[in-house]
């Protein structure tokens, strides 16, 4: 389900909503110019309702946003929200959130895009990372996560919400 070799651009995401998120799943391109797709992560009853992005070359995710909250007494991601460079928004799918639900917001540092994602998931995705890297193809120093090749990686989940909750409070 994770990618295989390292990403240079996204070609599509398929995202699958219902009362949540129930899967993501996408496709890129490499360095080498060939293309791959990923299984998806989540799985989630009927699999919910598919939605799927296909990116312009010249389109690159600047930002990634949405909610997480309750499902089942489980805390999942509940919408999911894409917007890029040429200012399009694709989303918010999902259950949209409700008061309760917390928000999330990652956008990227000017020249830099979304390249990729990663997840954790049982029957709703329960969390979501992404591999980002500079624009065009430049090597980038991580501003949180791990170091890549070239690029970095962060995980969204509701315990590092939580993290960032009481550092800023």
């Amino acid at each position: 389900m994770d990618i295989t070799e390292t990403s240079k651009h996204l070609e599509s995401i398929t995202v699958c909503t219902g009362v949540a998120v129930h899967s993501i799943a996408f496709s890129y391109v490499d360095y080498a110019g060939e293309k791959h797709s990923t299984g998806r992560w989540g799985w989630g009853g009927s699999g919910g309702q598919p939605e799927t992005i296909h990116l312009a070359k010249s389109e690159v995710v600047t930002e990634l946003s949405g909610t997480i909250g309750k499902v089942d007494d489980r805390t999942v991601i509940t919408s999911i929200k894409f917007v890029t460079n040429l200012k399009k928004t694709y989303g918010p799918w999902g259950a949209y959130g409700d008061d309760r639900d917390t928000q999330f917001i990652v956008p990227m540092q000017p020249g830099s895009g979304i390249v990729g994602f990663f997840g954790h998931a049982g029957d709703y995705l329960d969390a979501i990372g992404i591999y980002a890297r500079a624009i065009p193809t430049t090597t980038t120093t991580p501003v949180m996560g791990r170091s890549l090749d070239r690029g970095f990686m962060v995980l969204i989940s509701f315990d590092f919400l939580r993290l960032l909750q009481l550092v800023a409070s």
